[in-house]
């Protein structure tokens, strides 16, 4: 294909023309040794009097990524590529993980085996998680830099696509490309990026500021603290009869037909547990989780009465893309733990009591946070501390009528007394929705219920046909099901308003 549009336009089409068969292309390995001191490239590359300008658009998922899972050739493609010569070499600078991802390396060998001297650049048309993610090794001056939407280019989720023109020129913190960078966001429309009536294309947002990030919530907030009263159940197959302390699942239930990777743990004082994984918002529906137990794959830590208020702008800044449609702000803004220090301070000294109970009161009603109140196998009943229904504690004692408060009914007892209007509307609406609730067929008078297991073990419907043969979901419980629906709505807005600006503010989403 090249071969037939460009042929006859360029000096060479590396490889060399020959090596074309059947419309592929032999010898075509750009990690390999023999393509890096091809006779062809180099020519060129070994002659200062030659600018060489780079353009790379390297493949865009890490082989072990889910992308390539699906297609069941995570593995294979591994092994196909991780031992090349250029991988090999790009180890030296590309750490850890940075080396797993084959855009990182390709980008990584554009530099350093062809750009030479300062009239020399690359443009870059790729995601920007190497930029974002690469500090420790991409450090480069920026020119000019747009954004597209990777939808139109053979993906499936829509998110930007950077094309940045690099200058061969190391930058520092405060150079264009050093800490950060603005790019300009284009649509297509019609299938056409240019607006040939007046000669410009279709700009959306001419302010699309990207950050660097430099640690991520694991190095920052996370807390998997060691108390001498903790009871441990190490991992066991098959799962164990009488285990000391269970594991969830994703959908917090217990988590028994999942391959447990580590140990339970148990003690009053834990209230839940928090993965808030990656950086990126690529998979956020499988890199933020909030449950009561011990999460089967244990990526995250467990949540306890003492610290849990400080560590939940984690689980609010996970689901950020869930409210943000905009894709020329998704693959921009990633999760960081770049504002720690100003963020503790501010929380020792007060100035974020009230955002933080703002932050609890939309964990509380949000249908992500899925802590379930439940009977565990260990013979623990176990309530949900985070919801705002405080029927908890009359299984210990049937002759306890008390029905002592949440955790996050006692932390906000002064919060909901003085609630402004968006905030009364949600409270009114939650006690409705709990009352509705509890005349429900599955209500377990024994639980203590939050609006995701209300939505999922209470909110139940069937199928009816009609005369035509069509099929319709019909809710068992249509006011029920439609306050769920409203809260949701609610939700949305009280998380741009009160919860987002601060978690912007703090660089929990940078």
């Amino acid at each position: 294909m090249l071969k037939q549009r460009l042929g006859d336009q360029v000096r060479n089409i590396i490889p060399p023309v020959a090596n074309f068969t059947d419309g592929t292309v032999e010898g075509s390995d750009a990690l390999s040794q023999e393509f890096i001191e091809n006779p062809i490239i180099k020519q060129y590359v070994d002659n200062p009097k030659c600018t060489v300008i780079i353009y790379e658009n390297p493949p865009f998922a890490e082989t072990t990524s889910i992308e390539h899972q699906k297609r069941h050739s995570g593995k294979s493609s591994s092994k196909k590529w991780k031992y090349n010569f250029v991988t090999m070499q790009a180890k030296q600078e590309l750490k850890g993980a940075r080396s797993n991802d084959m855009s990182n390396v390709f980008i990584w060998s554009a530099f350093h085996y062809y750009l030479r001297q300062p009239t020399d650049s690359a443009v870059i048309f790729s995601p920007l998680k190497y930029w974002k993610l690469g500090d420790d090794w991409f450090q480069f001056k920026a020119a000019k830099a747009f954004a597209f939407n990777r939808k139109y280019f053979h993906a499936v989720r829509q998110m930007v696509n950077g094309c940045v023109l690099w200058f061969n020129e190391l930058a520092n913190s405060t150079d264009n490309g050093g800490d950060a960078f603005n790019l300009v966001a284009y649509d297509i429309v019609d299938a056409e990026a240019p607006n040939y009536d007046t000669g410009e294309l279709n700009v959306i947002d001419k302010n699309v500021f990207a950050k660097r990030i430099h640690s991520n919530f694991s190095q920052s907030y996370y807390d998997e603290t060691i108390e001498p009263n903790d009871v441990l159940q190490q991992k066991e197959k098959p799962y164990p009869l009488h285990p000391n302390a269970i594991w969830s699942a994703f959908n917090g239930l217990e988590g028994r037909d999942k391959n447990i990777r580590v140990a339970a743990k148990y003690n009053s004082d834990i209230i839940g547990y928090l993965t808030a994984q990656a950086s990126t918002f690529e998979n956020d529906s499988s890199m933020t989780h909030l449950v009561r137990n011990t999460l089967y794959n244990g990526n995250g830590f467990h949540l306890r009465s003492n610290n849990y208020l400080s560590k939940l702008p984690m689980f609010a800044a996970g689901w950020w893309k869930a409210y943000r449609p905009n894709w020329w702000e998704i693959g921009v803004y990633y999760r960081s733990g770049d504002g720690k220090v100003a963020f503790e301070k501010d929380v020792k000294a007060g100035k974020l009591d009230h955002w933080l109970n703002q932050v609890l009161f939309y964990t509380c009603l949000e249908n992500y946070n899925k802590i379930r109140s439940l009977e565990g196998s260990d013979g623990r009943w176990y309530y949900n501390e985070l919801s705002l229904d405080n029927n908890k504690g009359q299984v210990h004692d049937p002759l306890d009528k008390s029905q002592p408060e949440t955790l996050a009914s006692q932390q906000l007892s002064k919060f909901l007394d003085n609630l402004n209007d968006d905030e009364a509307k949600m409270y009114q609406l939650w006690q409705r929705i709990l009352k509705e609730a509890k005349v429900t067929k599955n209500y377990d008078e024994r639980l203590n219920y939050g609006i995701y297991q209300i939505n999922d073990e209470l909110n139940t419907s069937h199928k009816e046909t009609n005369s035509r043969g069509k099929t319709t979901t019909v809710y068992d419980y249509p006011q029920l099901n439609g306050d769920l629906n409203t809260m949701r709505g609610l939700i949305k807005d009280y998380y741009h308003k009160y919860v987002m600006p601060n978690l912007f503010k703090y660089e929990f989403i940078k």
